[in-house]
């Protein structure tokens, strides 16, 4: 059901609500049990740190805390959940049910989340190792970071995506992809390492 990856470890999201991890000391940053009912329904993995999203709306964490990136984790409005995870280097961001993002951990230095226009909502984030991107509701994606990332201005450079959809977003250490609904990637990242943002081909027939 979903799979998310760092630069030491991985998670795999099971049907059944349940998550494998592997990879270097995978122990610790793997997904802590779970009281019975409760449910996994996402995971991120950052570095030397881990968050997992459960069924009721809240985040866990394990690994390392040095930056805040585990805990604690931003207290909800009433009424409100979590429903996105998404790690960065070292630090997260999460979607709300109420269509905000939050982030915490090392983002000091962060541009700010930017601001919705009236009647719109975030409908997705994914963070790479000092930028986030989002999607709205309105379908635009927008994107923001740290200063250390700004002079690569190819970053933040979003592809035209004509008259398709943006559905999901993911993003690496240098690099964003946006899958579309008609089942295209679009990527984008660092000039110098084109490599990382080369969407391979897929049979005919087949699509993201």
């Amino acid at each position: 059901k979903g799979i998310s990856l760092s630069s030491g470890h991985s998670h795999i999201l099971l049907s059944n609500g349940t998550i494998l991890t592997w990879g270097s000391n995978a122990g610790s940053f793997g997904a802590p049990v779970l009281p019975g009912g409760v449910l996994y329904t996402g995971m991120a993995a950052g570095r030397s740190f881990s968050l997992f999203l459960r069924d009721n709306g809240t985040i866990i964490g394990a690994g390392d805390n040095t930056y805040n990136q585990i805990s604690p984790i931003p207290t909800l409005p009433g009424g409100v959940t979590y429903t996105q995870v998404s790690a960065g280097g070292y630090f997260a961001a999460a979607l709300r049910s109420d269509g905000n993002i939050v982030m915490w951990g090392a983002v000091s230095g962060f541009t700010a989340i930017p601001a919705l226009p009236g009647g719109t909502t975030y409908t997705a984030v994914a963070c790479g190792w000092g930028h986030c991107a989002a999607i709205r509701s309105d379908n635009v994606v927008v994107m923001w970071g740290t200063p250390a990332v700004a002079p690569y201005t190819a970053l933040y450079t979003i592809p035209a995506f004509g008259g398709l959809t943006p559905v999901s977003v993911a993003a690496g250490i240098w690099h964003t992809l946006l899958r579309m609904n008609n089942g295209t990637v679009l990527s984008w990242g660092r000039s110098d390492i084109s490599e990382l943002h080369t969407v391979a081909a897929l049979p005919g027939g087949m699509t993201y």
